[in-house]
This record gives C-alpha cells, sequence and structure tokens, in this order.
C-alpha cells in the first residue's frame, strides 16, 4: 500500500475525467522520446526526420509563405523608408537644385 498522495493518484487516474486525460498525455509526450531512442537507426536519420518534420507543418505552407513575403516586405521597408525620407528632405531643403535619385542609388550600388 503506498503513501497518501500515490494512492490520491491512483484514485484520481481510476476516476478519469481531466486529471486522467492531462496526465496520459504528459506520459505520451514523455514516452514519445524515448520511442525515438529505442527504434531502429533507419528511421532516426537527419533526412527521415526533416521528412517527418515537413509532413507535420504541411498544413501551415501557406501561413510560411504568408510570413515569408511579409518579413520581405518588411525588410524592404525599413531600407527604403529612410533613404527616401532623406531623398524628400533634400528635396525639400534644397528646393531650388533639383535633386536627382540617381547618383545616390549609383553611389550606394557600387560604393564598397
Amino acid at each position: 500500500m503506498g503513501t497518501w498522495p500515490d494512492r490520491a493518484h491512483e484514485a484520481l487516474l481510476a476516476q478519469g475525467g481531466l486529471y486522467a486525460d492531462l496526465w496520459n498525455r504528459q506520459q505520451t509526450l514523455e514516452n514519445y522520446g524515448r520511442g525515438a531512442v529505442m527504434e531502429n537507426e533507419r528511421t532516426r536519420g537527419n533526412f527521415n526526420v526533416m521528412c517527418r518534420l515537413v509532413g507535420l507543418v504541411k498544413p501551415l505552407a501557406p501561413v510560411m509563405v504568408c510570413a515569408v513575403l511579409l518579413g520581405v516586405a518588411g525588410f524592404l521597408c525599413a531600407i527604403f523608408i529612410p533613404v527616401l525620407g532623406v531623398y524628400a528632405l533634400l528635396d525639400t531643403l534644397l528646393a531650388a537644385a533639383p535633386i536627382a535619385l540617381a547618383p545616390y542609388v549609383f553611389c550606394c550600388r557600387f560604393w564598397p
């Protein structure tokens, strides 16, 4: 016969319900890693692991593509907002002298 906490745990598991469900899910997660170690060497290769991960995230592919595209758009905005802001500021301050954007692009592109 176990101690009081052990008996209470066993009683809660015997009742089923939320506690038993959470306990079983936790045990499944803990045993998942142990099961992967016990599998044969062929299923633990890097390529097989990557294929399994791609299979898991396949439903999220549209979301990931959207995230990449929005990340690239954000990166471009982070670059060009200050550049165009400086261009607008110089154009405002030096209204008498027209400022062309081409020399700045040329300098930035070929300057080391």
